[in-house]
């Protein structure tokens, strides 16, 4: 991501806003689940947004960008949905709403970067 970052920068001059959405739902029972199946939903999506905030927010910081990351969750983040079995999914974007606040807190301490979060404002 560094490197796409670096390529959007090259050819733009900046980049001044991250909209970070991503998602995979593996609907089966936590008993039914492969721990495969949970790695993967987590992979996408929670540490994809993280991967894509931590290059964008570098980049931004570095440069002196001002700007706005948004991490996109999910009203599943804050619920559990029945009568869907997605365990993995919830977590995730449960995940993603926790990282927003988390990356709000850190990279706007003395920079220009706005970082919210997406289904409900955070």
């Amino acid at each position: 991501m560094d490197a796409a970052v670096r390529e959007i920068i090259k050819r733009s001059g900046k980049i001044d806003i991250l909209f970070n959405n991503a998602g995979i739902c593996i609907h089966k029972s936590t008993l039914d689940a492969t721990v495969e199946e949970w790695k993967s939903v987590i992979d996408i999506n929670l540490t994809g947004e993280y991967i894509m905030a931590r290059a964008v927010g570098r980049t931004m910081i570095e440069k002196g960008i001002k700007g706005s990351i948004v991490n996109m969750a999910s009203m599943s983040g804050t619920i559990v949905n029945i009568p869907q079995w997605q365990a993995s999914y919830n977590a995730s974007k449960a995940g993603v709403i926790h990282l927003t606040k988390s990356l709000a807190a850190g990279y706007t301490t003395g920079s220009d970067i706005i970082i919210d979060g997406g289904y409900t404002c955070i």
